[in-house]
């Protein structure tokens, strides 16, 4: 048996809702690639999730799931964009082990260096301006 405290009870229940939201956006579009309208309620449903460690699991679930369809694909991208916007110590090290989770394959790789490279420059941006 699993014992969960009640705030992990709630993030773990946000993030299946955002889950189940995307899918009934994901089965509402019927083209290829998505529209910005979908794209748009997409993100927006990702941008409920503020704690990197919950983006990570949640963009590990829309990996999982992603050859269901291109709105999965576009969820799980959209959490490393939202990863790598984030130059804080915690979303550091999540970006770091999403990448490690999901094995990139070279195509993919280089998206996410991409987005740890863009986290960098944004950390030391922040540190330069003394913001945390």
């Amino acid at each position: 048996m699993v014992n969960l405290s009640v705030c992990q009870a709630d993030n773990l229940n946000r993030i299946l809702r955002v889950v189940d939201n995307v899918k009934l956006i994901e089965s509402s579009h019927t083209d290829q690639p998505l529209g910005d309208n979908i794209r748009s309620k997409i993100d927006k449903e990702i941008d409920q999730i503020k704690e990197p460690r919950d983006l990570v699991t949640l963009a590990l679930i829309f990996r999982a799931i992603e050859s269901c369809g291109y709105g999965f694909e576009e969820a799980f991208w959209h959490c490393v964009h939202r990863l790598s916007d984030d130059p804080s110590d915690k979303a550091v090290d999540a970006l770091n082990l999403l990448m490690q989770e999901v094995h990139p394959e070279s195509g993919d790789k280089e998206l996410f260096e991409e987005a740890i490279s863009m986290q960098q420059r944004e950390k030391k941006q922040h540190e330069k301006e003394g913001r945390p």
